[in-house]
């Protein structure tokens, strides 16, 4: 069966949105998981350190399996991609729904890890086939947004759902959500198995571009090295695991320091926004931006991520909200970072996103059970200056990954890496790359 014609305008804000719930249903057990932290400790007994090893397994399952689920989405397209994940991310929320135990949950969290593995490549695959270039940094930061989307509505669910009915009830709202998504896309999405090659708007030119003019489709041409990709992969994950270590321990850590239950979900729910405006307004701001260097866009807006961390390590009150706040305003890196992988990917969207992709849930699953043991061990403060230091190193390593890629294509070291397939540029022609 044909999916929908790919040039529509229609159609490409379909598959965005598509795309968009795709990731959210994916990461929704984990980060609603940390979210009704507190009352899932006092069912089913369990504490911070134990937190973060369920959500860290959950994590490390998809830092595992992510560079496979990419190249099985590679081959198998998005649509398989787009029915696989949704349902293993509904089967993880029913496990936690009838858990009886802490072990129960665990298991269900690497179930979750599955899927959200599944999750990530399928949409950046799905958006690539059916978003012209012109809007692909948009899409991409609609399509990150599934972070702050399931922090918020786990945060939500806190003051709204678990503290007046109990947190079973939320969770049973996150798994009929997962079952409209999959029932409301099953036609949806794009191709007879979902593969149909990247497109450019039927308005658009198809001449090739200025290499200080990033195109944003998928590129021809020689793909990323594998050190490049390798350490890129490295400093992404160190990133990730400090900055998620923040989603997973935010309500407990603001108990920890006196806000109420309901007050804390309300600030996560807060934080969870603010990422969302940043994510979507950073991809607006990368399509009409040219010339500049995502990479390094990224790691200065990790720099925010830091400042939070250490604001949130020495201060209380005003001091930690606003600590929370630089915190997610500072995740809203990776949409940037797969949107310079996706235009240095020539033909492999779904395999060199899944690869990067590994390198986040691998940081995602050490960071949070590191922070939880070393919190309670010490104390949060403590944990929240070990995770600042963790995210600088983050920042130096993918500047380091920006060097290798540029010394790859024979260009200088500073400036803006042009898109794979684009011819190397004598730095005195063109000042766009220093």
């Amino acid at each position: 069966m044909n999916g929908p014609d790919p040039h529509t305008r229609r159609s490409q804000t379909t598959g965005t949105l598509l795309a968009v719930a795709i990731t959210i249903c994916g990461a929704l057990p984990t980060f609603l998981t940390s979210a009704l932290a507190v009352q899932l400790q006092d069912d089913l007994h369990f504490g911070p350190g134990a937190l973060g090893l369920a959500t860290s397994v959950s994590f490390g399952v998809g830092g595992l399996t992510s560079r496979h689920m990419g190249r099985v989405v590679q081959h198998r397209g998005s649509r398989f991609g787009f029915h696989f994940s949704l349902t293993l991310a509904a089967i993880a929320l029913m496990i936690v729904l009838v858990a009886p135990s802490y072990p129960v949950l665990v298991l269900a969290l690497f179930v979750a890890g599955l899927g959200n593995a599944a999750a990530q490549p399928t949409a950046n695959l799905m958006i690539t086939e059916v978003v012209g270039r012109r809007r692909l940094g948009l899409a991409m930061g609609f399509k990150q947004s599934y972070i702050p989307i399931a922090s918020l509505l786990g945060g939500l669910s806190v003051p709204i759902v678990a503290v007046n009915y109990g947190w079973r009830w939320a969770i049973g709202g996150a798994v009929v959500m997962c079952v409209i998504t999959l029932a409301g896309g099953r036609r949806r999405t794009p191709g007879p198995r979902g593969k149909l090659t990247p497109v450019l708007d039927s308005t658009e030119s198809t001449e090739p571009t200025e290499p200080t003019e990033p195109t944003g489709e998928v590129p021809t041409g020689p793909a990323m090295s594998r050190r490049g990709v390798l350490v890129l992969t490295i400093g992404g994950g160190l990133a990730a695991g400090s900055v998620t270590a923040l989603g997973v321990f935010l309500v407990d850590a603001a108990v920890d320091a006196g806000v109420e239950p309901g007050m804390a979900g309300y600030l996560l729910a807060f934080c969870a926004a603010c990422c969302l405006v940043g994510r979507v307004s950073a991809g607006w701001l990368a399509d009409r931006i040219q010339g500049r260097s995502l990479y390094i866009a990224s790691v200065n807006i990790m720099l925010l991520t830091v400042v939070g961390m250490l604001l949130l390590a020495i201060g209380d009150g005003w001091v930690f909200i606003v600590g929370a706040i630089l915190g997610y305003l500072g995740w809203t890196w990776p949409g940037l970072f797969h949107l310079a992988v996706i235009r240095d990917s020539p033909g492999a969207v779904a395999s060199a996103t899944g690869t990067v992709q590994s390198g986040f849930s691998g940081g995602a699953a050490i960071g949070p059970v590191l922070l939880g043991m070393l919190v309670e061990a010490t104390s949060y403060e403590v944990g929240w200056l070990t995770a600042a230091v963790i995210s600088a190193l983050g920042i130096v390593v993918v500047r380091w990954a920006r060097r290798i890629l540029r010394r790859d294509r024979g260009l200088p070291a500073g400036g803006p890496v042009p898109a794979a397939g684009s011819p190397p540029t004598d730095r005195r022609r063109n000042p766009a790359h220093g």
